[in-house]
């Protein structure tokens, strides 16, 4: 009599390889792009908040519209945020410009902005 071994076979094996590869590839995709869109939205709310920040040191300061910002203006303007000045999770910089403006913050990189251009 002959028995019967438990177990897989090739063909098997490399079906459920090719379906995970297959998988694989179309999932990897995805997850970069969700990254990307994920800093996106990060820097972009840290840009919410940075304006806001700009707009309660220019009313608490009486500062008119048009005025540039120098660096130890940006100072101040960092200490209305809690934990002081936010990172850009793409590793940007944030410049704050003149105030008055439509936008007087943005990032470096690019799609990291609040309004368009």
């Amino acid at each position: 009599m002959i028995k019967k071994r438990a177990g897989f076979t090739l063909i098997e094996l490399i079906i459920v390889i090719t379906v995970i590869a297959v998988l694989t590839t179309m999932a990897i995709p995805n997850f970069y792009r969700t990254r990307i869109l994920t800093r996106q939205t990060v820097c972009q709310n840290n840009l919410r908040q940075i304006e806001g920040a700009v707009d309660r040191w220019i009313f608490e300061n009486n500062i008119n519209e048009g005025v540039a910002v120098s660096s130890t203006q940006e100072e101040e303007i960092y200490n209305y945020l809690r934990g002081g000045k936010p990172l850009c999770p793409a590793n940007g910089t944030y410049t704050i410009g003149v105030t008055g403006t439509s936008s007087p913050v943005s990032c470096d990189v690019g799609g990291h902005s609040l309004h368009d251009e």
